[in-house]
């Protein structure tokens, strides 16, 4: 990836108020449990392409071998998904699917777990979790990490990142014979929602429904949103992020090279806190920004604890 543009053709990295956006203050991080608990946790939430990875996951392999590029794959999606009234996500697995046979391809799994060991990563996530782990540590910070995204699941598991997240939540197919058939779970932009409020609640499989819904007390809630931080670029996120900005947390919109002009967007709407350029290096724009709301958090349950 070419050099980094300067600060001020980044669109700025600033933070929009929380009073602009949901008209009030959030309530501080103890708000939301009972007398009888205080944990000291958060939760960073990441998207996957062009969040993390550094380009559309697919590119590394999936539209080579169907002889597309990324720009001419998502116009034949769009064409699909339209002609047959079907959702996007699920339009562009059961379209890359039907490629791939066309192409004498089978989409077996050991095909897609290949595929995620090939993904490239955007600057210095090769040793951010140990850095802002450690950091939270030192304020005597629980932080977990949460993958919620449209990429599949299959190639993100065997990816090198991996094994920094509590949970990864992703596309996935149904397979018959070690052989992809069709979609299982199409992540578009509002069923990433319920990840966060299984994230919220602590009720992790997908395949629970009535404890999810269920009313859970507040001493019961494993994830304040006021606790969260979602990372992403785009259109898909922009449903996660309003949820958790309007109840207290922070959205940190990542912009790339690839599309300056969607991140300012994200600002403009008031969609994100901050739009920070995609360098989670020692020292980035995202280090610092990201600290700065573990030590916030760090001093709200300290004053909680005075208070106890």
């Amino acid at each position: 990836m070419g050099a980094a543009p300067k600060a001020q053709e980044r669109a700025g990295a600033r933070s929009v108020s929380k009073k602009e956006v949901s008209g009030c203050y959030p309530a501080p991080p103890f708000m939301a449990y009972g007398s009888n608990e205080m944990k000291r946790k958060v939760a960073f939430i990441y998207d996957f392409d062009e969040t993390l990875c550094d380009k559309d996951m697919y590119e590394y392999g999936v539209l080579g071998d169907i002889g597309l590029d990324e720009p001419s794959f998502r116009g034949k999606v769009m064409e699909f998904a339209e002609r047959e009234s079907m959702d996007r996500v699920a339009a562009m697995m059961y379209f890359m699917l039907q490629e791939l046979k066309k192409k004498g391809i089978e989409p077996t799994l050991d095909y897609f777990q290949a595929l995620g060991k090939k993904l490239g990563f955007f600057p210095g996530l090769e040793d951010w979790f140990e850095r802002v782990n450690a950091y939270a540590h030192s304020k005597n910070i629980e932080l977990e990490h949460y993958m919620v995204t449209s990429g599949t699941k299959e190639a993100i598991e065997k990816c090198s990142l991996a094994k920094h997240f509590n949970q990864i939540y992703g596309c996935e197919f149904f397979y018959r014979d070690n052989v992809a058939i069709a979609p299982k779970l199409a992540m578009n932009y509002t069923a990433k929602t319920q990840f966060i409020f299984r994230i919220h609640k602590g009720i992790f499989e997908p395949w629970s429904e009535v404890e999810l819904n269920r009313r859970t007390s507040p001493a019961d809630i494993y994830m304040p949103f006021e606790n969260m931080v979602y990372f992403g670029d785009g259109l898909t996120d922009v449903a996660c992020m309003q949820i958790i900005k309007a109840r207290g947390g922070y959205s940190i919109g990542i912009q790339n090279e690839r599309d300056m002009q969607r991140g300012r967007l994200l600002l403009k709407d008031g969609r994100v806190d901050f739009l920070l350029f995609a360098d989670y290096s020692a020292g980035s724009e995202i280090e610092t920004t990201a600290k700065k709301i573990i030590a916030a958090r760090a001093a709200q349950f300290d004053l909680m604890e005075l208070n106890r």
